[in-house]
C-alpha cells in the first residue's frame, strides 16, 4: 500500500499551509471551523509542526496557590483549557489543599 505524504509536513509558512487545506479538501476534510485561525504564523512556527489552524478552548480560572519565597508569600492564579466537566473543581480542591 502506498501511504501518501501531506504536502508540507513539518512546515510552517503560508503555502505549506494552504497546500495542506488543499490535500485535505481533495480528500473531502472539512476545514471550514479550523481554517479561519486568527494566530500570526509566525509567532507560532517555533511551537506546532504542519499547522492546519486553531479552535477556541474554554478557560477555567484555578487557585489561589500559596507560593512561598525568602519569607513572602504571594497567592497566585491561572487560566487551565479544558473541555472536562469537574477537572477544574478538582483543581482548586488540590490548589485550596496544597495551600
Amino acid at each position: 500500500m502506498n501511504i501518501p505524504i501531506i504536502p508540507g509536513r513539518g512546515l510552517v509558512t503560508p503555502t505549506s499551509n494552504k497546500l495542506r487545506m488543499e490535500y485535505l479538501q481533495t480528500h473531502n476534510i472539512s476545514t471550514d471551523v479550523i481554517a479561519d485561525s486568527t494566530l500570526d504564523i509566525t509567532s507560532i512556527q517555533n511551537n506546532i509542526e504542519s499547522f492546519i489552524g486553531s479552535v477556541e478552548i474554554p478557560l477555567g480560572i484555578v487557585g489561589p496557590l500559596l507560593f512561598k519565597e525568602n519569607g513572602e508569600a504571594e497567592l497566585v492564579y491561572t487560566a487551565a483549557g479544558t473541555l472536562e466537566g469537574a477537572l477544574i473543581a478538582s483543581m482548586n480542591r488540590g490548589a485550596k489543599v496544597i495551600a
